[in-house]
């Protein structure tokens, strides 16, 4: 019942989110192929409703989609906490080299802060790229704290340097031992304008109450 319930949630919210213009002029530049992950879920989008126009300046370099090397997968992560602490969730989008979304993810992280719902997202997508043998992979999120940590990790840094809070600092462990066994990945720091569907993920069940 719980499920039924979460999935006609998602599907309504996903309706209203798709009749919004913010999300074609925003959103849909990232990849023309964007919408090729709700034209699986068979949701119809009627982009002749939708007054097209160039993104703004600022966020032009940020919403434009890059061409990855061929083979390479993408992963956008991301996670919320409402009311920091509070109820916290985490979601995430894999696409292909062409940027078709390959694979979506989400899930709850209990009551906790939007650092740990942020770390929580980037090592479940890291699981599921060992899982289902993603890579090589790029990695892109919004927040700038644990961008600069996974760095940091990446370039050699012990785990006490990085984070001394021992929950972070648990999770981080655990990422630090997966990259000494996967090297073949990139990190990147994103504005929130070119995370969204990993954002929209991440707060689906912050929303709904799950």
């Amino acid at each position: 019942m719980v499920l039924e319930q979460i999935w006609t949630t998602l599907h309504q919210n996903i309706m209203e989110y798709l009749s919004a213009k913010e999300w074609y002029l925003e959103d849909l530049p990232s990849s023309p192929q964007e919408k090729s992950v709700w034209d699986n879920w068979r949701i119809p989008i009627n982009q002749q409703s939708i007054i097209k126009k160039k993104p703004s300046a600022q966020n032009k370099e940020v919403d434009k989609w890059t061409p990855l090397p061929n083979n390479m997968f993408q992963l956008n992560f991301d996670g919320a906490s409402k009311g920091n602490p509070g109820k916290a969730r985490y979601g995430g989008v894999f696409r292909d080299h062409h940027g078709n979304p390959q694979l979506i993810y989400m899930g709850s992280k209990g009551w906790d802060t939007n650092n740990l719902a942020e770390l929580e997202g980037v090592w479940r997508g890291l699981t599921l790229a060992q899982e289902r043998v993603i890579f090589p992979l790029n990695i892109e999120g919004d927040s700038q704290i644990i961008i600069t940590m996974i760095t940091k990790l990446m370039n050699g840094s012990p785990i006490h340097k990085v984070s001394n809070r021992w929950r972070m600092a648990q999770r981080l462990d655990l990422i630090n031992k997966w990259l000494s066994q996967h090297q073949a990945i990139s990190l990147k720091h994103i504005k929130r304008e070119g995370n969204k569907i990993a954002n929209y993920l991440a707060n689906i069940g912050v929303e709904i109450g799950v």
